[in-house]
């Protein structure tokens, strides 16, 4: 609304439910059993982006040629892989990717964005707590690591190593076996 873009709202809370019931009902039915799947959260959090994601292409293939899916994913998010694959990574282009979120706000503020909306505590919506609360530092400890290779904490440099490494898959192209004959 601030910048006068036209957007629309899409409710997927039908459509998750959908899924988790036909996921319980496979489940029910491939085991014989009338235990319920146990989704665990990580999974559970993941399913509304991926849905968003299905609406986005959806939407932009629907309006014709030429209309792409942007990606809001920045350099702090990437390096720890904080971004569902096939959800919020699944994107035609990613034009903040190569800026920190500091660096981000920094520009939000340069282009005279609202402070409190460029500066505000990133939540993604999908669980309980902010972004920082659930990776366990702060987009400034992040930031700083990135940059300068240490947040001064070497608890919190050793959990940002682990996330990157094991988020290396999120960062890389799709391994293809190449057929040599």
């Amino acid at each position: 609304r601030l910048l006068d873009i036209p957007y629309m709202v899409v409710n997927i809370k039908d459509a998750m439910k959908g899924i988790v019931d036909r996921i319980d009902y496979g489940f029910r039915s491939v085991y014989n059993t009338d235990k319920e799947i146990e989704i665990t959260e990580p999974a559970y959090i993941n399913i509304a982006p991926r849905i968003r994601m299905t609406v986005l292409y959806t939407v932009a293939q629907s309006m014709g040629n030429g209309w792409r899916v942007v990606g809001t994913t920045n350099k702090s998010e990437d390096y720890i892989g904080w971004l569902t694959k096939w959800g919020d990574g699944g994107v035609d282009f990613e034009p903040i990717i190569d800026f920190t979120v500091t660096e981000i706000r920094k520009l939000g503020l340069n282009l005279g964005l609202p402070k409190n909306l460029v500066c505000k505590t990133p939540i993604d919506g999908l669980a309980e707590g902010s972004d920082e609360d659930r990776i366990g530092f702060t987009y400034d400890a992040l930031d700083k690591y990135i940059v300068e290779g240490t947040t001064g904490d070497s608890v919190i440099d050793k959990k940002i190593e682990c996330m990157h490494e094991y988020s290396e898959h999120k960062r890389n192209l799709i391994p293809r076996y190449k057929l040599k004959i």
